[in-house]
């Protein structure tokens, strides 16, 4: 149970009442009256079962403030773990694709995430949560939030925020499915109404952007739909390299991109399309106590990030995650400076398949990516065969709204949006094995705006 959460939007703001019902503004009375009410709903010495403090922003508070509620509460023991919120600190209103996905801006708030892990940990061993988080603050921004910007924003972060030790990381979808006003910009999945029929109206589903950003990291991390995170992370070396053109695998099938969404939402025949508004920028999501801002405006090609250990998770927005040690970061160097990120993630226990996900951030400049996996050699000998999945944007790039794939497939026939299940041939390539004067490795082709999966079999 989340208790007195996000007290920044409170209407008197941050404080809480005294003993004698006097409501007192500040840290010190939020944090005297979060106890009092915590102690009220799980008693001490009893189980606990509570879950906070949950505040707006984790850039906008200050770490000793979750110092000061994780001792008071570790002293009851009312908390089984705790959570706070997370969202770029930038300006929505202003920000583009590219300072979005900019590797500094996520660094940012990872490092500040870090430090809450480090309190949650330190003495405690309490697991934290991330239990509210998006591309953008205040349900996002239209024509950026629901592109393939956000998209990527959204793998990236489950990625970034596991390897901070992240227990979950919940994806704040908004409020799909109410009647009139359709979904926020950032919605991965909602509900719409056919305006043409009487009350209630009929509904069906539409699917955006930011949807298939988390089916690229359930597909990476359990190795499909429908099933439990089953991997390990572990060290992998990239380089990137420039290319005279970008490696194409060999395909399995055709895509098909000939059917048609509008506005979002698709378009079904005798159905009117939801009316998909933005919801108004929260300015309050800056509030709190700020730490310095970053500008956007970050350098491209930085390392990518492992995680030790896995832990497993339900498919679904809310992903379980470790709080295990951060390795040293992927080996990545070469003379292409495209914004890359790349994980190599081992699945199961039986050390017999291995997944690599690669995303291209960078709206520009595409990369041919040398993957090469340390100190396992069943994974790769000269023509050791391996399939490579592809998560690839519409005709407008990275302000692709529609036409997004993965895998080759999409929910844009009608249908697909009678079932709410993805369709179209899947498209699966294959890429073998190489070695030269560096080892044993696969070289992938990363186009601008892109994601890929590489999945390696064990050799037997």
């Amino acid at each position: 149970m989340f208790v007195l959460s996000q007290p920044e939007f409170w209407p008197k703001g941050l404080g809480g009442y005294d003993a004698d019902g006097k409501w007192k503004p500040g840290f010190g009375p939020y944090s005297q009256w979060f106890d009092k009410v915590a102690k009220s709903l799980s008693p001490c010495g009893t189980s606990g079962f509570l879950s906070g403090p949950g505040w707006g922003n984790v850039n906008t508070q200050d770490p000793n403030w979750l110092k000061i509620i994780i001792g008071n509460a570790m002293s009851c023991g009312y908390f089984w773990e705790s959570n706070t919120h997370y969202y770029p600190y930038i300006d929505n209103t202003t920000v583009t694709a590219d300072q979005l996905l900019a590797q500094p801006l996520q660094d940012f708030g990872v490092e500040r995430f870090q430090a809450y892990v480090k309190i949650a940990n330190d003495g405690h061993e309490l697991p934290l949560r991330v239990s509210e988080a998006n591309s953008l603050y205040g349900g996002g921004r239209a024509n950026l939030s629901d592109t393939m910007a956000g998209t990527l924003w959204i793998s990236d972060a489950l990625f970034a925020f596991a390897n901070a030790g992240a227990r979950a990381f919940h994806l704040h979808w908004g409020y799909g499915g109410v009647p009139f006003d359709g979904g926020a910009p950032n919605v991965g999945v909602q509900t719409n109404f056919d305006y043409n029929t009487a009350p209630p109206y009929n509904d069906y589903p539409s699917v955006h952007a930011p949807w298939f950003g988390y089916l690229f990291w359930v597909t990476a991390s359990a190795g499909g739909y429908n099933k439990a995170a089953d991997t390990q992370f572990v060290s992998a070396s990239v380089q990137q390299t420039a290319p005279g053109a970008v490696t194409v695998e060999s395909a399995a099938t055709a895509t098909n991109t000939s059917n048609k969404r509008v506005g979002g939402a698709i378009q079904q025949q005798g159905q009117a399309k939801a009316v998909q508004k933005a919801t108004p920028v929260d300015s309050k999501k800056q509030q709190g106590t700020p730490a310095k801002p970053v500008n956007g405006q970050g350098t491209k090609g930085q390392p990518a990030q492992v995680v030790n250990k896995g832990q497993p998770a339900k498919q679904q927005p809310q992903q379980q995650k470790p709080k295990g040690r951060r390795l040293a970061a992927t080996k990545q160097s070469g003379g292409c400076d495209a914004n890359i990120k790349v994980w190599a993630l081992k699945a199961g226990t039986g050390n017999n398949t291995l997944r690599v996900a690669i995303l291209n951030k960078d709206s520009t400049i595409s990369c041919n990516m040398k993957i090469m996996i340390p100190d396992a050699p069943q994974f790769c000998s000269q023509g050791q065969k391996a399939t490579l999945s592809r998560l690839t944007p519409g005709p407008d790039g990275m302000a692709s709204r529609d036409g997004i794939e993965w895998q080759g497939q999409h929910y844009e026939d009608a249908s697909v949006a009678q079932t709410g299940k993805i369709g179209g041939p899947k498209a699966v390539g294959t890429v073998y094995a190489t070695k030269d004067a560096d080892g044993c490795a696969y070289v992938v082709g990363m186009p601008k705006t892109s994601g890929a999966l590489l999945v390696l079999a064990a050799q037997k």
